[in-house]
């Protein structure tokens, strides 16, 4: 039996969610680009039949959301979420589009999921406010 490979998790201590961002030296992207880096990664040196997976653990949420593409927007302290419905096969008509707090974004984990019809990705874009 094979055994499951194993996830890396980030876990981002966030402040009060009164606050606009949890950020590193003022930036509210670090996270998502440290995401995007380690879904690279593990997507280079996969085992064969596993894909890596984004998901994210969003406060009022009770469990961990699959995401295929963040937007954070520079001072606003928000990110736009695509949330996958059913990650196991891409795109479906229950997938939503969340925008949420920085500092509610509770961890995000970056893990192996075996292979399912459709390849999930992951992208994260820094949008400018004005361009928001």
């Amino acid at each position: 039996m094979d055994a499951a490979p194993r996830a890396v998790r980030l876990t981002l201590r966030s402040r009060p969610a009164s606050t606009y961002a949890a950020t590193v030296n003022g930036d509210p992207h670090w996270i998502w680009r440290r995401a995007a880096q380690l879904h690279e990664a593990m997507e280079r040196e996969a085992p064969e039949g596993y894909v890596p997976v984004v998901e994210a653990a969003v406060a009022g949420r009770a469990q961990p959301v699959a995401v295929d593409v963040v937007k954070t927007y520079s001072e606003q302290g928000w990110s736009l979420l695509h949330v996958l419905g059913d990650p196991e096969h891409g795109a479906a008509p229950d997938d939503a589009f969340v925008y949420v707090r920085v500092a509610n974004v509770l961890s995000i984990e970056v893990r192996y999921r075996r292979a399912g019809a459709t390849p999930i990705g992951f992208q994260h874009r820094e949008v400018a406010d004005d361009e928001g």
